[in-house]
């Protein structure tokens, strides 16, 4: 029985072909969609950044980290040059896109001003992009080092207290868990990694009063994947 009329069903085109030609039109299925996506970026009109400061937040006076991610209207990422810049038009720091629309940059931000980037596309295209709020106070988490087997940490802070707590999590383990204490506000930490496996390592950073203030994603790479040989029997 029919509840609703035909405009409700759905309808999709299923294409069966030779077993034999798959193959070749899986690869030109490939093509198609590499030609599509050069056509797509040429004809490209808009542009949009993402900020992603390192631990979650800019803080006045605390040196930050910042990825950004360069896309297009259909989410693609495209390369971009340019500079950040303060409300008074000087020059922060320069940009430029390293891979699918990412890259990285550092400053000191500092409350009272406003900071914006401003970007120059491939195709010739200018374009202007505000960097987030800036806070009065709080915390900064950063990533020196990732070797795999130990993690260097960062912590930058801009409050009295000096205790804060460390918690490194994967796949529902915790890794590690303590207490750090700033000294003159900032201090580094060693994680170490011996017991963590390949995958992604998520690391908060708690005040006193146990609040999360930054959290940080990082991967980690571990000497656990699976290895396999492939031996020749031997000729009796």
């Amino acid at each position: 029985m029919r509840n609703f009329g035909q405009e409700y069903f759905f309808e999709r085109d299923i294409n069966i072909w030779n077993r034999e030609h798959s193959l070749t039109l899986y690869r030109d299925d490939k093509l198609a969609n590499k030609r599509h996506k050069k056509k797509s970026m040429r004809k490209s009109k808009k542009a949009d950044i993402q900020f992603f400061p390192e631990g979650g937040h800019l803080v006045d006076g605390l040196e930050s980290r910042v990825g950004f991610k360069a896309v297009n209207e259909l989410g693609l990422g495209i390369d971009i040059e340019g500079n950040i810049l303060d409300n008074k038009k000087k020059i922060i720091s320069s940009i430029s896109s390293e891979h699918l629309g990412m890259g990285t940059f550092s400053f000191v931000p500092e409350t009272g001003k406003k900071y914006h980037a401003e970007v120059v596309t491939a195709n010739g295209k200018d374009y202007r992009f505000d960097l987030p709020e800036i806070l009065e106070s709080g915390y900064v988490l950063s990533v020196l080092e990732n070797r795999g087997k130990q993690l260097k940490l960062s912590i930058t802070s801009t409050l009295p207290d000096p205790m804060v707590m460390v918690a490194c999590h994967m796949r529902g383990k915790v890794v590690y868990r303590g207490q750090v204490q700033l000294a003159d506000g900032s201090r580094t930490l060693d994680i170490p990694l011996n017991d963590a496996p390949s995958g992604i390592l998520h690391i908060t950073l708690f005040d006193n009063q146990r609040e999360p203030r930054c959290e940080r994603l990082v991967f980690v790479r571990s000497e656990d994947l699976l290895r396999i040989a492939v031996l020749k029997q031997k000729s009796e």
